[in-house]
């Protein structure tokens, strides 16, 4: 498994956890190191857990300021509906 996985598992503060992971010094801009598959999918699982917790907020700004809930459930299906028929297309084209 990555270092981030198993960094992210063994440690209960995932402050320190990341917090680590980041600081690592084979991690830093400056050096060439190519990424294998592990780091680039524990990256992956990173970047997608962040753009459920950033929809999910938003859905939630929405439905909090927004009154009407028939526009909310309509945007809502919007976004759903436009999600997946863009994962289909990917999934289709091989990307």
């Amino acid at each position: 498994t990555s270092a981030l996985s198993e960094t992210v598992v063994s440690e209960v503060d995932g402050e320190t956890a990341i917090g680590a992971w980041l600081t690592d010094e084979s991690r830093k801009a400056g050096d060439m190191e190519v990424l294998d598959d592990e780091d680039n999918s524990s990256m992956s699982v990173v970047l997608y857990l962040g753009l459920c917790s950033g929809a999910g907020v938003g859905l939630a700004v929405l439905y909090r300021s927004n009154p009407s809930l028939k526009q909310n459930l309509f945007i809502t299906l919007l976004l759903w509906g436009l999600g997946a028929g863009c994962g289909m297309l990917l999934a289709l084209l091989g990307l």
